[in-house]
């Protein structure tokens, strides 16, 4: 337990991949036990005990980005990444946020140096190749479309995005 909270029930964040965000992103879907409120409440708990917690922070952007508030979100994933910058899911999550942004460029840069880290996340590709693909790279999206379609076949929004950008399988 970690100095400072209380004993009560957490709610638990779970992080599982949802391809298909209104324009095709993926987005991290926050699964907590009981309400987003209430999770909210306890990891503000959490944050007063321990205010450089990089999980903490991760899962309060998570909280902020699930509530569709995206200003405090990119705020907690950089404060996360403040305190411990060799998160790379932090990154990808940033990455994610400032591509639902509309901040493509941006979104690549962190996106980019979180994906060699993450080779298991089809999600991270998938927002790597949207983020490419934006910023007008085709040959390099296509390369990160075949990545999230080696992890999982059978996605039909991968093999989507590759036609888009003229790729083969």
């Amino acid at each position: 337990m970690r100095r400072g909270v209380q004993a009560d029930p957490a709610p638990v964040a779970l992080r599982e991949p949802i391809f298909g965000g209104g324009a095709g992103d993926v987005v991290p879907a926050l699964r907590p036990r009981g309400d987003l409120d209430g999770a909210e409440q306890w990891y503000g708990r959490a944050l007063e005990a321990e205010p450089r917690s990089e999980d903490v922070l991760s899962n309060m952007g998570t909280l902020a980005e699930r509530r569709g508030d995206l200003s405090s979100a990119e705020k907690f994933y950089r404060a996360a990444l403040a305190a411990s910058e060799f998160s790379y899911a932090t990154k990808a999550d940033l990455g994610l946020v400032l591509l639902r942004q509309g901040r493509t460029a941006e979104a690549r840069e962190e996106l980019e140096a979180a994906a060699p880290h993450l080779k298991s996340k089809a999600e991270v590709w998938g927002n790597l190749a949207l983020a490419r693909e934006r910023t007008g790279d085709a040959a390099e999206a296509a390369e990160a479309f075949r990545e999230m379609l080696a992890l999982e076949p059978g996605n039909v929004r991968a093999r989507e995005g590759l036609a888009r950008v003229g790729g083969t399988p």
